[in-house]
């Protein structure tokens, strides 16, 4: 990575996003609508400003401070030389828009089925609480300002509090039935089964057709997950590393495919030489031992797959709870202990932890705030896993060069004459952090040159 090549680069393709919702609200007074359907202008008015709100934020999220253009719309024949606005200038800019778009789009309830993805209230809300919490964490609050978590607390208690929303029942079904009140912001996509030849793993063929495996699930996500008491792996002593995935948290076997489980009538062969680790030179095939079970359908004893909706959940009601309660914590944990409390209970209910003779789902009680802390922050790495939050919350809690200078961890897997197995964990390769700079991207060398008021970001060379 460099300002050169900047991976992930969503400069260009979000400020054209801004641009076509400043197009749209320069224009929409002209518009004629039918007089039955004027009501909506202010609808379309409210969607166009809560859209553009969340463009600012996804920039803001890489770069820190970034230019502010307003309503303004570009000509090709405009020198365009803006300077960044500050961090906290750019979080106010997109507080003030979410707030004058929530007085005018729809109400949930007031959408269709059809129309889920529309902007609504509870969006709005839920987008609210999401630009607050990150303002509030280390990597944007150096000073932490309690004043940023109170804030970022009650903008997620309002949407608590709003009883729009509730925890789905599965946890795997979150993410193949959309129709499940734990959604709130849906980015929508067609029929396809493209998912699930891209991630299956390599040993499932049909129609001509191979599965890719493309993404391999690292040992040190596997580990993290709790045992089915809530405990780590470190702390059971009931957990077998040579059985390693009995009686865990059913949020892995939700989102990975490891050796053993269960896919289009017959058990993943992840071992040396089984169906889907075969070691050949011309077969892709796992570099961990692990595969992508997430956001794949249904399959388990299917014998083929069929087209089915893969919307990408970009906000649920779990994120919501979770930024309530890191907030509380920042804030006081002994006063606002039994909230926190409970979250962590509901969220690991919900995905299969025994309550344990006390009810407490193996939370230890009157843990210190640094040790919450560490639970909240784990048990986001697990609820949200491949759901594109890990990656930004290293960066905001301040803690990527802690993780992601570790080495990627896989485990090798021989079957035995006797059919059982013997599991080997090793390295698969290394990963760097370099903290003086990657907390933030570079900003884009071709940005520099058409606008040559932009300071880059620390220790970033052009």
């Amino acid at each position: 990575i460099s300002p050169s090549n900047v991976v992930d680069n969503h400069w260009k393709r979000t400020y054209t996003g801004i641009r076509m919702a400043n197009v749209f609200l320069n224009n929409i007074d002209d518009v004629y609508i039918k007089e039955q359907y004027e009501s909506d202008r202010e609808i379309w008015i409210g969607e166009a400003k809560a859209l553009r709100a969340f463009f600012y934020f996804e920039l803001a999220k890489r770069w820190g401070g970034v230019p502010i253009i307003g309503d303004t719309v570009y000509t090709e024949h405009d020198k365009v030389n803006l300077p960044r606005s500050s961090y906290e200038d750019v979080c106010q800019y997109i507080l003030r828009e979410l707030d004058e778009a929530y007085d005018k789009v729809y109400d949930k309830d007031d959408l269709l089925a059809f129309e889920k993805g529309t902007i609504d209230k509870g969006i709005v809300k839920a987008l609210k609480s999401r630009v607050l919490l990150y303002r509030a964490s280390p990597l944007n609050n150096p000073d932490n300002k309690l004043i940023y978590w109170e804030e970022a607390a009650a903008a997620a208690k309002e949407v608590i509090d709003s009883g729009l929303y509730r925890l789905n029942s599965s946890y795997k079904n979150i993410f193949v039935n959309f129709a499940n009140p734990e959604i709130i912001f849906l980015k929508q996509s067609a029929l396809s089964d493209n998912l699930e030849w891209q991630n299956s793993p390599v040993g499932y063929n049909f129609d001509n057709k191979y599965a890719q495996g493309n993404t391999s699930p690292s040992q040190n996500l596997v580990d993290a997950y709790w045992t089915i008491n809530g405990l780590s792996i470190y702390e059971d002593p009931t957990y077998d590393p040579q059985n390693p995935y009995e009686n865990r948290d059913e949020r892995l076997k939700a989102s990975v495919f490891y050796n053993g489980s269960r896919w289009l009538g017959r058990d993943v062969e992840t071992f040396e030489g089984g169906l889907d680790k075969p070691n050949l030179f011309n077969r892709s095939q796992t570099q961990t031992g692990y595969y992508l079970r997430k956001f794949l359908g249904n399959y388990e004893e299917s014998s083929r797959f069929q087209a089915k909706a893969h919307g990408f959940i970009l906000i649920r009601y779990a994120e919501i709870l979770l930024n309530y309660a890191e907030a509380l914590n920042e804030v006081d944990l002994d006063t606002n202990r039994s909230e926190i409390e409970q979250v962590i209970f509901d969220i690991r209910k919900r995905a299969g932890i025994l309550s344990g003779s006390n009810n407490r789902y193996g939370l230890a009680a009157n843990l210190s705030q640094d040790e919450m802390r560490k639970i909240i922050h784990n048990e986001r790495r697990l609820e949200f896993a491949f759901e594109e939050q890990r990656f930004w919350d290293l960066r905001r809690w301040k803690e990527a060069e802690n993780y992601l200078n570790q080495p990627i961890k896989g485990v090798e897997i021989e079957k035995k004459v006797d059919g059982t197995f013997t599991y080997t964990y090793k390295e698969v390769m290394e990963s760097t952090f370099d903290a003086r700079r990657m907390y933030l991207y570079p900003i884009p060398l071709d940005e520099y040159y058409t606008n040559n008021q932009l300071v880059q970001n620390p220790n970033w060379q052009y």
